[in-house]
């Protein structure tokens, strides 16, 4: 895709496009790219987990999926303004709502509420794959016809609202807390925020109150599908949900920017898999190990 819309870009006289893609790749956001194009490679059906072994907590970023998702970031770069790689996810959709790229990935659409105008803009998936790879077998496989190609990343970024022990009374905060994000209330507070984002169908159904007020209808809609497509999906990743996340995606961080400036894919995520470990044992095996399985649903 970025081939063909390269060779569009270079052709096109009365649309000055600087780029093809923007994609965020600088602290913070590389490693969330990074995950969110290995999902689909590394999701497999019969898996329980795609970043580490849920027994042993090996990590699993040295593996095939991350390797090719990593390689796929270093070419396209190649498609990316000569000035610099783009830092954030903000920073992406600002140079496509400028109409200085073709396309990008993006997730926070929010940031833009200083737009007056924007050229027309559709939201949809990132791509998926055809194929997946097996841990077990370590070989690569297609995937089933009726499991579909897309592996949404989920847990990339929002808020999270929780009650502790130190509550004076935890069911009564409980209620409150579900009150505050039903269905009832939860336009009304969540909205708001730059930092949330579309959670309930009703949301998906008509997200316009979630974005700024200079898109179009076509941005509202396509939003709206990809949001429900996504959410109707049975199979998808999530982004790290234990202690320590902020260590481990700076890791993942580190390596990103490590391909980019020439490192092998290969050798970029060995270095973030030892970082890994390490971290995982500072903190503590068993308790991380709890922790994950806990985040994959999983009785320990």
């Amino acid at each position: 895709v970025c081939k063909k819309l390269e060779a569009f870009r270079v052709g096109t006289q009365e649309l000055p496009f600087g780029q093809v893609t923007a994609e965020p790749l600088g602290p913070g956001d590389a490693a969330i790219s990074l995950l969110a194009r290995a999902a689909s490679y590394a999701r497999h059906r019969n898996q329980y987990s795609g970043l580490f072994d849920f027994i042993s907590m090996q990590p699993l970023i040295t593996g095939p999926p991350f390797h090719r998702a990593l390689a796929e970031i270093v070419q396209c770069r190649d498609f990316q303004s000569p000035d610099g790689v783009c830092q954030t996810s903000a920073g992406a959709f600002a140079q496509l709502a400028a109409g200085e790229s073709l396309m990008a990935i993006s997730w926070s659409f929010r940031s833009s509420q200083g737009e007056s105008e924007l050229p027309p803009i559709a939201v949809v998936e990132l791509p998926g794959s055809t194929s997946v790879y097996n841990v077990n077998s370590e070989a690569w496989e297609d995937r089933l016809v009726t499991e579909g190609v897309h592996v949404p990343l989920l847990a990339a970024a929002g808020r999270l609202g929780s009650v502790t022990e130190l509550a004076y009374d935890r069911r009564q905060a409980a209620d409150f807390l579900m009150f505050m994000t039903s269905s009832r209330m939860a336009t009304s507070v969540c909205r708001p925020s730059p930092f949330t984002f579309p959670f309930r169908t009703a949301h998906a159904e008509d997200p316009r109150g979630w974005l700024p007020a200079s898109f179009d209808g076509l941005a509202a809609s396509s939003l709206g599908k990809a949001l429900t497509t996504a959410g109707e999906r049975n199979n998808y990743l999530f982004c790290l949900r234990i202690p320590g996340r902020d260590e481990y995606m700076a890791a993942l961080d580190d390596a990103v920017q490590a391909a980019l400036e020439g490192e092998s894919p290969a050798v970029a995520l060995a270095q973030a898999a030892d970082r890994w470990t390490e971290i995982t044992e500072q903190i503590g095996s068993d308790r991380q190990k709890t922790a994950y399985r806990s985040s994959l649903g999983l009785e320990n």
